[in-house]
């Protein structure tokens, strides 16, 4: 959507009103300075406040997402472009917030390791830090089994290679088969996240058992610092892998967004 041309549609219509900024702001519900940035194309209308805007200024919802009187003609079809393009808009931005959250977590996951490498009982390591010992094969292996598993079940392994395929242009795809291949790709991300949690989940109940059998203060120490580090791989392997998946699934949306 354009926003400077929703823009001058908004100021044109509430001219046509005699209203001023702040009465239409008024009759709406919001200030005047928010007017004044949809009039200057730098921000949309809330969506709470569309309705309420449109019946002020005696348009539709079609003709404000489309910045301009429509014909009957091209009614139906506008209104198909304007639902894609908010849904498009919407999921973006949701990305964006997933985005910082996701690095959020994948940042803090990091702290029992590195906290483990500096504090940790240095007898687990023979005097050095292996870093070989930050390695879980089985868990990542547990994990990928988990993620196929309910691709199997959901019979969406297809569209999930189909998404690859998209992406670096080795295939002929059509709008719905972007649609799918994007689905599944949000799936496996959300699979692989959850099954990276499930398995530090498991560790930390390892480890409790296993220190809640131990007296000596110092050797709990160390067992706790350097298994609770461990615990938490699954979930920095989850992390990555939801992080690796970001850039695939980001493109199917913009692809998406230039074919509409």
């Amino acid at each position: 959507m354009n926003q400077e041309k929703i823009g001058v549609f908004i100021a044109d219509m509430r001219k046509k009103q005699g209203m001023s900024q702040k009465q239409l702001a008024d009759e709406v519900g919001v200030t005047d300075k928010s007017v004044s940035k949809w009039e200057t194309g730098k921000s949309l209308p809330e969506i709470s406040k569309m309705e309420s805007l449109c019946e002020v200024l005696h348009i539709n919802i079609n003709e404000l997402l489309s910045g301009e009187r429509l014909p009957e003609a091209a009614y139906s079809k506008k209104a198909e472009e304007n639902m894609l393009s908010l849904i498009h808009e919407s999921e973006t931005k949701a990305n964006q917030t997933n985005i910082v959250g996701v690095i959020a977590m994948l940042v803090l996951s990091f702290v029992p390791i590195v906290f483990s490498i500096l504090y940790g009982h240095t007898d687990y390591f023979d005097g050095s830090v292996n870093l070989a010992v930050w390695l879980d094969p089985p868990a990542v292996t547990a994990m990928a089994a988990i993620t196929l598993l309910y691709l199997i079940g959901t019979k969406s392994v297809k569209s999930f290679g189909r998404a690859f395929a998209i992406v670096i242009g080795k295939a002929v795809y059509t709008d719905t088969e972007i649609r799918v291949s994007q689905i599944a790709v949000k799936m496996v991300q959300l699979s692989w996240l959850v099954s990276g949690i499930l398995v530090s989940i498991l560790g930390y109940v390892s480890t409790a058992i296993a220190v809640s059998t131990i007296y000596d203060s110092q050797e709990r120490y160390a067992m706790i610092t350097l298994n609770f580090a461990l615990a938490s791989l699954g979930i920095v392997y989850g992390l990555i892998g939801y992080l690796l998946l970001i850039p695939i699934k980001t493109k199917l949306i913009l692809m998406l967004r230039t074919d509409t």
